[in-house]
Parts: structure tokens; C-alpha cells; sequence
């Protein structure tokens, strides 16, 4: 494992052409997304466009290959006694099994890397870039869903492929970046009108990635209750029964195996009170600024005129995701682990507005070409 220190303008100190690189990528977005105003692109151009933003995030995760948080080996210890026969336990002598990892979907992602005899590392490694890669489309995809334009889809996967700690945590060896990209598609289905098993089950595999998951079935039955003011679709139904008979076969399971309801880490890691949660926003307070221009903006899709009720659930979401990231007693790894997954949606919400007030108003293209190179530059460097 490489040692590696964080800095808060990661490229410049340490690559100045790789810096320089991704800022003339940056500003040929710049100039490009303005131009497109109430115009379709071509598909070529499109996807070029799609391509840059990926060399974006993959120039990034390059860059921080060398970093694995010591913590990843719990999950690959466990992964590897599953493989090995002995069940999902750290201790191999017989010891009663202790759930020491939140994360069981992603455990039992990396199983195949001991079953194949591969180097377990760099299989977490190409796995969560594949993930970034994906999570990337399904930002755009969330952003042409949301909005029908294809400007903030592509805006939106340019910003969050410029968030540096996306790409950290691609490849820091944990499960947050495929908490993310499910979090992203349940939302991406939710908005698209889906229903059914399909739903039913993604929504059971991000509450498995991470305990907090559960915070999006929940979000849906909401949806669902003021949505159909109290009338079930058959799609609704069996996408409900998917999730509950999954979930609660996995709570008894656990049970049984663990002896416990709450994973070890609970509660080890979660703390409430009134001075607990002053020190937890002050501990993020990093975070908040660099996500600030992106809540300032997301407000704009809430104020005036006529409202479209899934904005308001999408910023329920992210809400929720910010919530449930300080519940976490300390966030001692680098780079907002639990903040991140809120921030494809925040993205989204603000890129909606910044096209918005562009298409809007008498704004010269110079000023649009200026905002969406600052709220970039912001994004790269923090």
C-alpha cells in the first residue's frame, strides 16, 4: 500500500500537466455547452462530450491509484474467508462470527477476486473505476430525465467527473462510490415512472451496500403515498413486496448468523446529542463550503412560478443523503466518504438552474461561458 497525503488542489502541486490538461478540457466545455441554446447536438458531438468528461474522471482516478484506505482490508478480510469457507467472519478459529463491516453487498463483490485467485487490490481498484465510469452516465442520465435537456445531463456529468474526491474514492478500495452509482439509479427509475421487481430489487441492493440505503425505500413509499394519494399501482405493489420480503430475509438472516439487527460498526461509529452534532458540523465544515455555490444555486428550481413536484424529491434526497452522512460519529478518511453520495443530486439541481437562467434571460454568452468555467474551476480545485 502506498502512503498517500491529501491536498486540497491535488493537481497543481503534484502534476502541473495533468492540471493543465484537464483545464483546457474544461474550458473547451466552457465554450461549448452555451452555444447549444434551445439546439440539439449531434450525436458525434454528444458523445464526445461524454468521452471528455469520462478522460476527466479517469485522468483523476490515474492520479490517486496509489491511495487504499486501511480500512478496505476489514472488508477484503471478510471477502476472503467467505471464499475460503469460513463464512463471513475476520476470526478463523471458531470464534462467533461479528459483523465488522457495513458494507455487505460490496464484501461480497470482492469474493470473486479470491475465488479466481486475482490480486485482490487492483481488482477493488478496476472495479470501482468501472463503477465511476457507470456512475457518470447514470448522472447524465439523471440530468436528461429530470430536465428533457440535454445540456444539463452533460453539464451535470462533466461537474460531478470534476469533483477530485470521485475519483479518490473510485479507487480508495470502499464501497461509496457503488453506494453512489445505485443511489443514482434508483433515482434515475424513480423519475423515468419505473416501478415493478426491477425497482423493488435495486432498491434492496443499495440498502445492502450500505446500511443507510434503506433511506431510499423509505423516500419512495413517501413518493408513492402523496403521489397516488393513497391508490397502489400493481407495479407499486410487487415493487414493495420485492424490497420487504429481500430485506427482511436479509435482517433475519443477520440475526440468526450475527445474533444482532445493527451491524458492529453502529455502534461503534454512530453518536447523538446536541454537542456531538455542533462537533459534526464543524468537522464538515470543508464540505459545506465546497458544495456551497451548488446549494446556493439549487434553490433557484424552488422559488417562483410553477414547480415540478420530482425537483422537490430530488432535493428531498439530497436533503437526506447530507442528513444521514453526519451521523457518523467522525469522518476520519479524506475526502467526505459519506458526503459524496449527495452530490450527483446537488449537481443536478444546480446545472438545472444555471441552463434555466441562461435560457431565460438577456444573458450574454460571455457571462454564461464565465459562470460555467468558475462553478468547473470550483469543482476541480475546491
Amino acid at each position: 500500500m502506498v502512503n498517500f497525503s491529501i491536498k486540497m488542489i491535488p493537481f497543481v502541486s503534484a502534476n502541473p500537466s495533468v492540471f493543465a490538461l484537464i483545464v483546457l478540457i474544461v474550458v473547451f466545455g466552457a465554450i461549448i455547452f452555451p452555444l447549444y441554446k434551445g439546439r440539439r447536438m449531434s450525436g458525434r458531438l454528444k458523445w464526445i462530450l461524454v468521452a471528455s468528461g469520462i478522460v476527466i474522471y479517469f485522468i483523476q482516478a490515474l492520479f490517486y491509484f496509489g491511495y487504499f484506505v486501511d480500512d478496505a482490508f476489514i472488508s477484503l478480510r471478510y471477502a476472503e474467508s467467505l471464499a475460503g469457507g469460513y463464512g463471513l467472519n475476520f476470526n478463523r478459529d471458531g470464534s462467533a462470527p461479528v459483523e465488522g463491516y457495513s458494507n455487505f453487498l460490496w464484501v461480497v463483490m470482492e469474493v470473486p477476486a479470491f475465488l479466481v485467485g486475482l490480486e485482490p487490490v487492483i481488482y477493488v481498484k478496476v472495479m470501482g473505476v468501472v463503477l465511476g465510469i457507470v456512475g457518470l452516465l447514470l448522472v447524465y442520465r439523471l440530468g436528461l430525465v429530470m430536465s428533457g435537456d440535454e445540456r444539463v445531463g452533460l453539464l451535470s456529468m462533466w461537474m460531478v467527473a470534476l469533483v477530485p474526491m470521485y475519483g479518490l474514492w473510485s479507487v480508495g478500495g470502499l464501497e461509496t462510490v457503488l453506494y453512489m452509482v445505485l443511489g443514482v439509479l434508483v433515482v434515475v427509475m424513480w423519475m423515468g415512472g419505473g416501478s415493478g421487481w426491477l425497482l423493488g430489487l435495486v432498491m434492496l441492493l443499495v440498502s445492502l451496500a450500505r446500511n443507510e440505503g434503506l433511506a431510499y425505500f423509505l423516500i419512495w413509499v413517501v413518493m408513492v403515498i402523496v403521489g397516488g394519494r393513497g391508490r397502489l399501482r400493481r407495479g407499486e405493489i410487487i415493487c414493495g413486496l420485492v424490497f420487504i420480503v429481500g430485506y427482511i430475509g436479509y435482517e433475519v438472516w443477520r440475526v440468526i448468523y450475527f445474533g444482532d439487527i445493527l451491524p458492529n460498526t453502529f455502534y461503534a461509529k454512530v453518536r447523538f446529542g446536541w454537542g456531538v452534532m455542533v462537533g459534526k458540523v464543524f468537522s464538515k465544515a470543508s464540505f459545506y463550503y465546497y458544495i456551497s455555490p451548488l446549494m446556493i444555486l439549487a434553490v433557484g428550481n424552488f422559488l417562483g412560478g410553477e414547480r415540478d413536484r420530482r425537483w422537490v424529491w430530488l432535493g428531498v434526497v439530497a436533503l437526506s443523503m447530507g442528513f444521514l452522512s453526519g451521523l457518523a460519529y467522525r469522518e476520519w478518511m479524506p475526502g467526505w466518504r459519506y458526503s459524496l453520495p449527495m452530490v450527483p443530486f446537488l449537481v443536478v439541481l444546480a446545472v438545472n438552474v444555471i441552463v434555466r437562467v441562461y435560457d431565460k434571460s438577456e444573458m450574454r454568452y460571455g457571462v454564461a461561458l464565465v459562470v460555467i468555467f468558475v462553478m468547473f474551476m470550483h469543482l476541480l480545485v475546491g
